[in-house]
């Protein structure tokens, strides 16, 4: 289903022209038409009207409360991921996955700004999400840590703090975590932090 609007406008003179843009396939959030008079000397003005098609998805992660933000540029895109529609709440929002498509990412925003979340769809829980340079052209991303590791399953689970954000990892001794993580090409690995 998409959302319109009928959107009229008539010059003050009858010599001025009028066009409209805009005001069909609305989505969710806030939505831009816009109104060009052109006058018979060809001076122009335009007139952007905001339209506000329901209420903004609220997402609370740790008490702070999100909306979800689709007006990203493609500079802003992490490397190695990709626009794509993503599913949230029975809807379609614009957001970015890797060249695997395991890991989906939508751009979360408040009043402190927008960052990208890793989206769980399974269990449509949000995750911090950082990209780690580790060398050239190479990268990890930290995920949720798994219970499938068993490895691990008895180690105690602590923070760590990377570019300003926080995630989970296994505590293997004072020096030493280890990272449950998602490599450049889409593979799950393990890595020690040091």
């Amino acid at each position: 289903d998409t959302t319109s609007v009928t959107i009229s406008a008539a010059a003050q003179s009858s010599k001025a022209a009028v066009t409209v843009s805009g005001g069909t396939d609305l989505k969710l959030g806030e939505n831009t038409a816009q109104v060009v008079v052109v006058a018979e000397n060809g001076s122009s003005r335009a007139y952007t009207i905001t339209i506000i098609c329901g209420d903004k998805e609220q997402i609370s992660i740790g008490n702070v409360n999100y909306t979800i933000n689709e007006n990203f540029t493609d500079d802003q895109i992490p490397a190695g991921f990709v626009r794509s529609k993503i599913t949230y709440n029975k809807r379609q929002y614009e957001g970015i996955t890797n060249a695997t498509n395991s890991l989906q990412l939508l751009s979360l925003q408040n009043e402190a700004g927008a960052s990208y979340y890793i989206y769980n769809q399974k269990t449509q829980e949000f995750y911090t999400f950082v990209q780690i340079p580790i060398a050239e052209g190479k990268y990890i991303i930290p995920l949720p840590l798994s219970n499938e590791v068993q490895e691990f399953a008895k180690a105690e689970i602590i923070s760590l703090n990377v570019q300003e954000k926080n995630f989970d990892a296994w505590k293997i001794d004072e020096e030493f975590s280890v990272v449950y993580a998602m490599n450049q090409d889409g593979a799950e690995v393990l890595y020690r932090y040091d």
